[in-house]
């Protein structure tokens, strides 16, 4: 019969949904840890993570007897930390709780958090736009191991839409650009993340300017 090792944590701020969703474990005294080989030991502060920064994670379904990862790119953290969204193979179920770490240029490492959830069915899914499907990117949300804010429903679904490119801004994006030059201009400019893609501005100002000419049409002189 084994003995206890340590103690299971519960995040206090886990809702059961998309917030906080992480545990972790107090162990005994004596217990002795192996090498983290996936994320390094360095935290990072998720809110402040770069759009677009290499973002990597390693699951137990997903990488079964291996010490494989899978990478993407990482979307946007929730305002008050309490989630993230990336752009990256979706993982499977089983994954949950493996680490997502950050890649820097040099190599240099540094944790993210913990696999929450992925699409349903282990795939993504599409949307209609005015007309158009839109077949969505692979996505994950993540959980930082720290005490965010609750993440709200559509905030979440903001998120989650953006990391898989089925909102407006990814209409446009792929409007204004082919998929073949989206991989290549996304993949070059990670130190620019943090600015808005062509589809995102697009997003703001083409209903601005509908309604800019809406109101024109209805003035009369």
């Amino acid at each position: 019969m084994s003995k206890d090792i340590g103690t299971l944590r519960i995040s206090p701020g886990y809702d059961r949904q998309y917030s906080n969703d992480f545990a972790w474990i107090e162990w005994d005294r004596g217990v002795t840890m192996g090498e983290n080989i996936y994320s390094g030991d360095i935290k990072a502060d998720a809110t402040s993570i770069k759009r677009g920064a290499k973002t990597c994670y390693h699951g137990e379904t997903s990488h079964t007897g291996t010490n494989d990862v899978t990478c993407g790119k990482f979307h946007r953290a929730a305002r008050g930390g309490g989630g993230f969204s990336a752009t990256i193979r979706s993982p499977k179920s089983g994954d949950s709780g493996g680490p997502i770490w950050i890649e820097e240029q040099d190599g240099a490492k540094k944790f993210a958090g913990v696999i929450s959830i992925g699409p349903a069915f282990e795939n993504s899914t599409y949307t209609r736009i005015n007309g158009i499907k839109i077949d969505g990117k692979d996505w994950l949300w993540g959980a930082p191991i720290a005490q965010g804010k609750a993440v709200s429903q559509s905030e979440a679904s903001d998120l989650v839409f953006g990391a898989a490119g089925i909102n407006e801004a990814g209409l446009y994006d792929r409007l204004l650009s082919s998929d073949k030059s989206s991989e290549r201009d996304s993949s070059s400019k990670s130190e620019s993340s943090s600015d808005m893609t062509p589809g995102e501005i697009a997003a703001i100002v083409v209903p601005i300017v509908l309604a800019l000419l809406s109101l024109a049409s209805s003035i009369k002189f």
